[in-house]
């Protein structure tokens, strides 16, 4: 993935190794969460202790991640990958001062819930799957402050919107459960169906999903 720095106004590319491993480090935050989630199909039952102590030592190294992605902000300024996709629309990540504030927030957040949802749940007949589905959602949210392009802003909104509907129904068998996560459910296809909207509408009056030509 070649990387364009993007300094101001300034939409020329200047490809550089070492952005491309930033931004390749940063793209590695959410893959890392992802193969947790994998992992929990192995081990979906009680006291996972591999998968719980893959899922600690990942959320440890996503908070070395994002403090190095802020030094590659500081280092290059913003960064832009190249986007993967069709007539400008596609998939492509971002590092400016808000993802990477962002990323560092969801790093340390999800650090905290994950340490506390292992000994919560510790005895739990599924502790496992919830750790599985628990990891998922995380990426989706990394990837989602990530995003430099319409395309997989949009596709993360959605995959955050169905992980955490997942969250919701983990006890699928208590009521309040079931009455919030419909509620959650009917919320979210709405803005699933305004995003979209958006995203159409300013796809056709720029000619391109990327963010940072919509920005400027």
């Amino acid at each position: 993935m070649q990387a364009s720095l993007l300094t101001d106004l300034n939409l020329n590319p200047k490809p550089s190794m070492n952005a491309d491993l930033f931004l390749t480090l940063a793209l590695l935050s959410p893959t890392l969460l992802v193969v947790v989630a994998l992992c929990s199909w192995l081990q979906p039952g009680l006291r996972p202790r591999q998968l719980i102590q893959l899922s600690k030592s990942v959320s440890l190294i996503n908070i070395i991640i994002a403090a190095l992605c802020a030094y590659a902000l500081v280092l290059h300024g913003s960064l832009l990958s190249d986007t993967l996709g069709y007539q400008g629309l596609g998939l492509a990540i971002r590092l400016d001062p808000l993802s990477i504030l962002m990323l560092g927030m969801i790093a340390l957040l999800a650090f905290v819930i994950i340490r506390f949802s292992s000994n919560y749940l510790d005895g739990d007949h599924r502790q496992g799957r919830f750790m599985g589905r628990l990891a998922a959602t995380i990426a989706s949210v990394q990837l989602l402050v990530l995003s430099g392009n319409l395309g997989v802003l949009l596709l993360s909104w959605v995959m955050t919107s169905i992980c955490l509907h997942q969250l919701l129904l983990f006890y699928p068998e208590r009521p309040a459960a079931i009455i919030a996560a419909r509620k959650k459910w009917i919320a979210a296809r709405t803005a699933d169906v305004c995003l979209l909207g958006g995203v159409v509408l300013l796809y056709l009056q720029f000619g391109t999903g990327d963010l940072e030509q919509i920005f400027t």
